[in-house]
């Protein structure tokens, strides 16, 4: 069984880039072994700050033999010749091989290792050089680009050095133990030989293994000092991709810290310093904190500690006295300062967005008919959900917008509603992140979403391909999923308009163009909505296909809810009946369709219902036509038709001699169909779900 390894070694690479970078290289070496015929059991990946490891165990040919064609058995002599001295043969060790173009000279060749070498040494080279760094640099006089330095590459199959040359960068047969103090040469033999060596020189080129024992440390630490660790995901996988050996320390901060509010304590530890806080029993956040390093000192760690301990009280300390001279000034007169906040250099300032979001808010509040004292507490807190941006500690901390607009917004007495309406108006900030949870919250996060996403499309600043600069992907989702979980029946056409005719000063705008962006906007928030649904489930995105929307009246709410009541419609057991015996009908009519376009008027003559069975599908549908009821009784009463439907086909024969019962018996079904997919096209669901 013969391995392939690959180990790519830089300087210290950013460690939130490193395993999706590692993905996109694996999957270039998979794609390229499978095109030219290279087959392995299995593979593993391991990343690092320094080296991105591709191990695939017993990698080698699918064929054991390759059938090299040569020139035509007329061919002159010399081309013949040549073609034999090119493979090491004589001319007598060549075989012929008969095909419809004439008979040429072959040779049989056993693949051998050589030949796998050839083949890898050729897809490293091709691949490495492609690699989609979604940040590269160069470096001295090379051309080739890579995310950080490229300081050695080693490449073994089996035993064997592969010789690489990526841009004068050349394989080695050897890996580096390489820090500040020391760079040495580890000749390594075998993958086997890889891992026991770089085991004795303390480095875990493993992730998983890395994690597993910061884990363990942390468990360790804390069940013996009674304190609980709160996993944050993001913030492991990256500390495990920061060191090569890791160890655990305990650090502590003076208390009077835990003064200041826990967003500003964590957020100084997790963003700036990579610590990990801990809490109490009952949920609170204590002064400890754990570190990882790459260091193991002989003093247990106490210079490391005291190190720490002495960075993070000098942020906090920094962080307490922004905290105190943002709260002696007044937050609530801020908003002068806000003028001169770029919300951006096309669009104004922030100022200029708090009063567009005034007007936008009246058009809101008439729209869902928002009572008197909430109108109030939206203007206050329109007024003032910006002001943190001109606050010290949000400077020192630019992701905790919001947040100490909370807490400023508590200190000068503002009620409760405006103040978490201010904390959670840039709420969804993600797929997985909740949306505010009051209503006025959930007003002013949807004005703001909208503003900005307006703002950026009549500018030209519109999402790219994969790159989306200003988020406005995240917040075309934010929009529709506080729309859903809001309740808010909104005519999201005219939210648009109000919105675009705000911003008139800024960006003037002909009709036309303002009724061009309008439509792209919405185009774009509708392909959000159908991203929602995909990520649901197919069904929901079928059912949302097939609703006939009004196009000058999208109401993201209400057509949720219809794909919600359909979905649990199609899944009850009378739902499934009735599209099977709804099938029947787009079938023959279908099937006859010839027919039935070559008269224009189709209305069912009742004095040619000859059978019981037809009368009674017809008084069936005829009662359903004349009850007015919602959506969901619509749909509900629609499993009326199933029985009369199915007997129908059972008993009548529609195929009559008789060209007028057979075309009445049509339109009898031609109007049951346009009846039932008046709001929704269930042909659409049916075709879709027997794909």
């Amino acid at each position: 069984m013969t391995n392939f390894l690959l180990e790519l070694m830089s300087e210290e690479m950013p460690a939130s880039l490193i395993e999706d970078s590692s993905d996109k290289i694996v999957q270039l070496f998979c794609n390229s072994f499978k095109k030219d015929k290279l087959i392995y059991d299995n593979y593993n990946v391991y990343y690092g700050p320094k080296r991105l490891t591709f191990i695939f165990f017993n990698l080698k040919n699918e064929v054991n033999e390759i059938l090299i064609k040569g020139p035509n058995v007329k061919a002159s002599t010399n081309a013949i010749e040549g073609f034999a001295r090119s493979q090491e043969l004589k001319l007598d060790k060549l075989d012929i091989e008969k095909t419809e173009k004439g008979s040429y000279y072959i040779i049989k060749k056993k693949v051998t290792s050589s030949d796998t070498i050839v083949l890898l040494r050729k897809i490293m080279e091709v691949n490495l050089v492609k690699v989609p760094w979604k940040k590269s640099m160069r470096w001295g006089n090379g051309s080739l680009k890579w995310i950080r330095p490229l300081k050695n590459i080693l490449c073994l199959y089996g035993t064997k050095k592969i010789n690489i040359d990526l841009l004068g960068c050349n394989s080695k047969n050897y890996t580096l133990h390489s820090n500040l103090f020391i760079e040495k040469k580890i000749k390594i033999k075998s993958i086997d030989d890889y891992k026991q060596k770089l085991k004795r020189i303390n480095i875990n080129f493993d992730h998983k293994d890395r994690k597993k024992i910061i884990l363990k440390e942390v468990d360790k630490i804390t069940k013996k000092k009674g304190l609980n660790f709160v996993m944050n995901q993001q913030l492991i996988d990256e500390v495990v991709n920061l060191v090569e050996s890791p160890n655990v320390f305990l650090g502590q901060f003076n208390k009077k810290y835990l003064k200041l509010p826990k967003e500003v304590l964590t957020t100084s530890m997790i963003k700036n310093q990579k610590y990990f806080p801990l809490f109490y029993k009952n949920n609170t956040l204590s002064n400890f904190f754990l570190i990882v390093s790459n260091l193991k000192p002989s003093d247990n760690g106490k210079k490391i500690i005291y190190g720490n301990q002495r960075v993070i009280e000098a942020r906090l300390e920094d962080a307490s006295f922004f905290w105190i001279k943002d709260n002696t000034s007044n937050f609530k007169d801020k908003g002068e300062e806000l003028k001169r906040i770029i919300f951006h250099n096309k669009l104004g300032s922030m100022n200029d967005k708090i009063l567009r979001l005034k007007k936008i808010a009246i058009f809101f509040a008439e729209n869902i008919k928002l009572e008197n004292e909430s109108q109030r507490n939206l203007d206050v807190a329109i007024n003032i959900c910006k002001n943190d941006l001109v606050t010290e500690l949000v400077r020192e901390f630019p992701s905790l917008q919001g947040t100490m607009g909370y807490y400023y917004s508590q200190e000068s007495g503002f009620n409760k509603v405006v103040c978490s309406a201010i904390k959670d108006h840039y709420k969804p900030n993600g797929p997985n992140d909740s949306c505010p949870s009051t209503k006025l919250s959930r007003i002013l996060a949807l004005i703001d979403k909208m503003d900005s996403l307006v703002g950026f499309f009549l500018i030209d600043l519109g999402p790219t391909s994969s790159k989306d600069p200003y988020a406005l992907r995240r917040s075309g989702l934010g929009i529709i999923r506080i729309m859903i979980e809001g309740k808010f029946y909104i005519n999201l056409n005219q939210f648009i308009e109000k919105s675009i005719r705000e911003y008139s000063k800024k960006v003037p705008l002909s009709d036309k163009n303002s009724e061009k962006y309008k439509n792209k906007i919405l185009i774009f928030i509708l392909e959000r909505f159908e991203n929602l649904l995909k990520s649901q489930g197919l069904d929901k995105l079928l059912i949302y296909k097939a609703l006939r929307l009004g196009e000058s009246n999208i109401d993201i709410h209400n057509i949720n809810r219809k794909c919600e009541v359909i979905f649990d419609f199609i899944n009850t057991i009378k739902g499934k009946i009735f599209l099977k015996s709804f099938k029947r009908v787009l079938n023959i009519l279908e099937s006859e369709n010839k027919l039935l376009l070559k008269t224009e008027v189709k209305i069912v003559n009742t004095e040619l219902l000859q059978s019981i069975y037809e009368k009674d599908l017809f008084d069936t549908f005829k009662r359903l036509k004349q009850k007015n009821s919602d959506f969901n009784e619509i749909l509900k009463s629609l499993v009326t038709l199933s029985q009369p439907i199915n007997i129908f086909f059972e008993k009548v024969q529609i195929n009559d001699k008789n060209i007028l019962l057979k075309t009445n018996r049509l339109y009898l079904l031609l109007n049951i169909k346009n009846y039932v997919v008046r709001e929704i096209d269930f042909s659409k669901i049916i075709k879709g779900k027997e794909l």
